[in-house]
């Protein structure tokens, strides 16, 4: 985390916004607080316990495998992970494996997170707690993240310290935590904010850490969300370039930083782009031919229970408890819990759309609504979407994390209105997706979270500490037993056990 940490201080600086005492603070103490119970190693933060279904000799030890829909960690992401260390133990790249998929090039798998600076720095620990450690780097890198976000569109300290941990708490990063789709979530808000800065102010400073920060982003693992990402970075360039700075100027600077950083991480992305042309997702997706752009009769104008997206946002319990035995949402645990980020989210976000001027949380709320509407499979969109072969390949409810980015930065300028104390407008606007969330899940605890941020919404007109310390417990009373419940805590002794078959194999 330190390692990390130094990093990220140059590149605040060199975005001309150095981290704060509490963005520091908030980041080493927030990863602790989460990850607490798993410190001590007496569980270990992989869905191991299902291997015991898998491991000839085990068939009778009964484990629960509540988090079973993250089996891909333990059957995928760690054995590319142990071959990435083996080659660089052997001081080799790890540029081929006989052991994987029956021979495969870890190097040219995004997902293998050969030079992700992320998971270079996480292969200092053992590799029973690599996910562990990748995750407390993840949410430091989010949350100063976010953070920097927000301090450049305008927040004060305190509003984009709520739009950092709410983005770091939130179902962009832990909805997927043990993935590198989170990983390329927790660089977005750094590339977002170095293309911000260069709408505004271009100079070389910024630049290059708008460089770096892309060539992080393309390095951690998942294309689909660095395309996001890459997608509300020249979204919000464009829309909040500063009148005073050329549109040639900005682009000249933008495109200079984005070739620079795709030219640094170049040695693992061109073997990607080879090896992707011929994948069974690219074959099957563009054989499948364009859609038509009206919906069939017949056929529901978003696929499955694609609208249930619309929902996520407003309350922690709108799909069931998370990973628990009633499940209610649209296509699986993780792409449904993606669109949470909070109460205290949608309330500030609310609010920031009653300020008078409100182009950035309107450019903001715009890409957030975008990303839910395309991941919600919305017939029409997504037919118009398909008569373009290469945009039938990506996933697109992989977009929802970075869509929860844009919502947690528009949370903190709703939150910044409030502490303005600017009229009413703000108060009613952030009741009402309380109210909603409220509405939808009538429950004890949802409700008590409302009017805990209801409060510290009043409380800021006349005790701002104390409105800060109710509004800080909300959150966190909200976040951190929801986002502890979706990270799994198995037996240590079931990853990888080599029982007396697997050591005659």
């Amino acid at each position: 985390m330190l390692g990390l940490q130094l990093l990220l201080l140059l590149l605040a600086r060199l975005l001309g916004r150095p981290l704060s005492r509490g963005a520091l603070l908030a980041g080493w103490l927030l990863p602790l607080l989460l990850l607490a119970p798993w410190l001590p190693a007496r569980r270990l933060l992989v869905p191991c316990n299902v291997l015991a279904e898998a491991t000839p000799g085990l068939e009778g030890w009964k484990l629960p495998t509540r988090h079973s829909p993250l089996n891909d960690t333990v059957y995928q992401l760690l054995p590319w992970e142990l071959e990435v260390r083996h080659a660089l133990a052997a001081r080799r790249l790890p540029l081929w494996s006989d052991r994987l998929d029956g021979g495969s090039s870890p190097w040219a798998n995004p997902q293998a997170q050969v030079l992700s600076p992320v998971a270079m720095l996480a292969r200092v620990v053992p590799i029973q707690q690599h996910l562990l450690a990748c995750l407390a780097l993840k949410l430091l890198l989010a949350l100063q993240g976010a953070w920097l976000l927000g301090r450049r569109l305008g927040a004060r300290d305190g509003p984009a310290l709520v739009g950092g941990a709410a983005f770091a708490l939130g179902g962009g990063i832990l909805a997927w935590s043990l993935f590198p789709l989170s990983t390329a979530a927790a660089w977005a808000p750094w590339v977002v904010a170095g293309v911000v800065t260069l709408a505004r102010r271009p100079r070389a400073a910024p630049l290059v850490a708008a460089a770096l920060a892309t060539a992080a982003l393309l390095l951690a693992g998942h294309p689909e969300t660095a395309v996001a990402a890459v997608a509300l970075a020249a979204g919000l360039g464009f829309a909040l370039r500063a009148r005073r700075v050329p549109r040639r100027r900005f682009l000249a600077f933008a495109l200079t930083a984005g070739l620079l950083g795709a030219a640094l991480a170049t040695p693992v992305l061109l073997p990607f782009l080879a090896a992707a042309q011929r994948s069974l997702r690219a074959g099957e997706r563009l054989a499948a031919g364009a859609a038509s752009p009206v919906s069939p009769a017949g056929r529901e104008t978003f696929a499955g229970a694609g609208w249930l997206f619309f929902l996520g946002p407003f309350s922690p319990t709108i799909y069931g408890e998370p990973y628990g035995a009633v499940f209610g949402g649209p296509w699986g645990w993780p792409v449904a819990l993606a669109a949470y980020s909070g109460m205290v989210t949608v309330a500030g976000a609310a609010a920031a759309l009653a300020r008078r001027r409100r182009r950035r949380a309107a450019a903001l709320l715009l890409a957030w609504a975008t990303t839910l509407l395309v991941a919600s499979r919305f017939a029409p969109l997504e037919a118009l979407l398909q008569r373009a072969p290469a945009l039938r390949l990506p996933e697109v409810t992989r977009f929802v994390p970075v869509g929860t980015l844009a919502l947690a930065v528009a949370a903190a300028l709703g939150w910044e209105q409030l502490r303005r104390r600017r009229g009413r407008a703000a108060l009613v606007a952030a009741s009402l997706p309380l109210a909603a969330g409220v509405a939808l899940t009538p429950a004890a605890p949802v409700a008590g979270l409302a009017i805990l941020t209801l409060l510290a919404a009043a409380l800021l007109r006349w005790r701002p500490r104390a409105a800060w310390a109710v509004l800080a417990a909300a959150l966190l009373l909200d976040l951190v037993p929801w986002g502890r419940a979706q990270l799994p805590a198995d037996d240590p002794g079931a990853f990888y056990r080599r029982t007396p078959f697997i050591a005659a194999l």
